[in-house]
């Protein structure tokens, strides 16, 4: 619960001095979630003078790339943040921040649409994760991006246990990103008598995910998430899952279709 200390200096931050000292008890993520939620842009957009060098320079770029390509909320930016939640990664490497996206290698169309969505003009090249051959691409000194990523869809480094849902509130936002997600951690399953719907990842996400398909689509809305070690699982199936699906297709098409072209038979109910 925050304060009425704290609400002040948030509303009355001007941005002269480093937001962090004056709220000692909050970290820089739940202080911009803060800011966000109640409206102020000085605190979302500020920068502290630490993690302004941990960024570095966005000069003299060997590759260009479109560094604002998640600062306008699209559907097509959502759905973009929504696949790095699950299958992206931002490393710090000699001061500076790196973006990095891989996939194996028989989905390299959709490394090649991210490509095109942040307009990068490096090589998309090969790298080799437990034996199996992964496409991706790289952009080093991703300053903008990274900043967005955080503010916007809590996308950190170190993420996998500590991500956190997106501040979104547009319903088409939202599905866009979850449709991103399913593409990464997601997994459609098409079963003898019903579909099925697993999506994986930290327990408030998977909270919230649950919450919104409850609050959007009619059904049972009784499932349970469950958890081992430390990583959180929920599923829906049979006509809900179907119903959700299928509304969610609707609202993204460009989807990883060895995943989507699942709901082109008809189930079994």
């Amino acid at each position: 619960m925050w304060s009425d200390k704290e609400l002040d200096i948030l509303k009355t931050y001007t941005g002269n001095s480093s937001i962090e000292t004056l709220l000692p008890n909050r970290t820089l993520l739940s202080i911009r979630q803060k800011a966000h939620r109640q409206g102020y842009t000085s605190i979302e957009n500020q920068k502290t003078a630490s993690r302004a060098r941990m960024l570095g320079s966005n000069q003299n770029r060997k590759y260009t790339f479109n560094d604002r390509a998640f600062s306008e909320i699209s559907n097509e930016s959502c759905y973009w943040a929504g696949f790095i939640a699950a299958d992206g990664c931002i490393t710090y490497n000699r001061g500076s921040l790196v973006f990095s996206f891989g996939l194996q290698a028989s989905d390299v169309v959709a490394v090649e649409q991210l490509r095109a969505f942040l307009q990068h003009t490096g090589p998309i090249v090969n790298s080799i994760k437990q034996t199996f051959l992964s496409k991706c691409i790289a952009i080093f000194r991703c300053t903008q991006i990274a900043h967005d990523l955080e503010v916007i869809y809590n996308i950190t480094p170190r993420k996998s246990l500590t991500l956190q849902p997106p501040n979104l509130t547009n319903p088409e936002h939202i599905k866009s990103f979850i449709v991103g997600y399913i593409d990464g951690d997601g997994c459609i399953m098409q079963k003898p008598t019903h579909i099925e719907l697993n999506v994986i990842g930290t327990k408030q996400v998977m909270y919230w995910i649950k919450n919104f398909f409850d609050l959007t689509y009619a059904g049972k809305t009784n499932q349970t998430i469950r958890s081992a070690n430390r990583i959180y699982s929920y599923s829906v199936c049979g006509k809900r899952a179907l119903l959700i699906l299928q509304d969610l297709k609707t609202t993204y098409t460009g989807t990883l279709a060895r995943k989507w072209n699942k709901l082109i038979l008809e189930p079994i109910l």
